[in-house]
């Protein structure tokens, strides 16, 4: 299953509690805020603001409602539509270009600044609203203090049996993501186009879909991506495997607090890939959480010289004495060759 967590009770409802303020807040199931949705029921909303998106051949995607995204969620015909398929290329297309999603606009190499950040959210906040994509609390059985919510920094996550798919909801800094400034890179809250840049890099190379059903607004009108993905029948696996998966693939370790890798074969970047976003199935790791970019300008330098210094510290291939069995039992190791017995070292 996702995560390599051991959820076998699938059939199993989750459980609603009482509501807290982070419910309140977050617009979980008893939110104080009554918007069109919890008005006018899960039937039309009427046209307007509210009269949802159109998707491909003029299909009509409805507009967003608690128990429409659960009607989506469980729905594998509407999932394969083409009226939703076009709806999650628009709104894709819509944040990159409108809420600043180019390269430059989103600070993908000196890193997007607060004021960068809140336009791009009230940006993502209007559209959805302007076009029926917006909710103000989550259907049951999805509550933030339910102990079903495995999420961690970047998602509040909840398992649904029905559909055997991951709900998600994105935490109000939207992850984390490289940035370049004065030399250096760090990961800094991201931007909500760079999380959508995210989700994207997933699908290119782990080959996970996930599929972006609207947007959350909490009481204060902060938006949050509401997203799900399909159950990943894999295992869990800890850092020295992933380790050595990715460096079989041409990765390199370039910093070992973010689990941030580096190809420069063809400019990509992997990060916070660590035991809580990766398992592995068939042989192969699935990250269906880790950050894949192809970084340009200041990020890509920075990630090419620490590159270089990674290669740097591995050990010759070739030494003197006694370090001639270590050298090449480390490389044997890193090729992922079967372990022999060592020659005995000349002296």
């Amino acid at each position: 299953m996702a995560r390599g967590t051991k959820w076998t009770n699938w059939g199993e409802q989750v459980e609603s509690r009482a509501s807290p303020a982070l419910d309140r807040i977050r617009g979980g199931n008893q939110s104080p805020v009554m918007s069109a949705d919890d008005q006018t029921g899960d039937g039309a909303l009427g046209r307007g603001q509210n009269e949802g998106v159109r998707g491909h051949a003029d299909e009509q995607v409805p507009a967003l409602t608690p128990s429409g995204l659960l009607a989506e969620l469980r729905n594998a015909d509407h999932a394969a539509s083409g009226a939703q398929k076009g709806f999650e290329e628009a709104i894709a297309a819509h944040f990159r270009r409108d809420a600043g999603a180019s390269a430059q606009a989103a600070g993908l190499d000196a890193g997007a600044d607060e004021a960068e950040r809140e336009r791009q959210k009230r940006a993502v906040a209007d559209w959805a609203r302007k076009n029926g994509r917006s909710i103000t609390r989550l259907p049951q059985p999805f509550t933030f203090n339910s102990p079903k919510n495995v999420g961690g920094a970047e998602h509040d996550v909840w398992p649904d049996a029905p559909s055997r798919r991951w709900l998600k909801v994105t935490k109000p800094s939207f992850g984390v993501y490289p940035t370049a400034k004065n030399g250096s890179w760090t990961l800094s809250r991201t931007t909500p186009a760079q999380y959508l840049e995210k989700l994207a890099g997933i699908k290119e190379l782990f080959g996970v879909e996930t599929r972006v059903h609207g947007v959350l607004l909490d009481v204060r009108g902060n938006p949050s991506f509401i997203v799900s993905q399909a159950d990943i029948a894999g295992e869990a696996i800890d850092q020295p495997a992933i380790t050595k998966h990715f460096s079989a693939s041409g990765f390199t370790k370039i910093d070992d607090q973010s689990a941030t890798y580096y190809r420069p074969a063809d400019n990509t970047m992997l990060f916070d890939a660590h035991p809580g976003n990766v398992v592995e199935k068939d042989g192969q790791l699935v990250g269906y959480d880790v950050g894949v970019i192809h970084p340009t300008g200041e990020l890509r330098s920075l990630a090419e010289r620490d590159h270089a210094a990674a290669l740097a510290r591995r050990p010759p291939p070739h030494a003197d004495g006694s370090f001639l069995d270590k050298a090449r039992l480390i490389q044997r190791e890193r090729h992922g060759e079967a372990d022999e017995e060592a020659p005995e070292s000349e002296t």
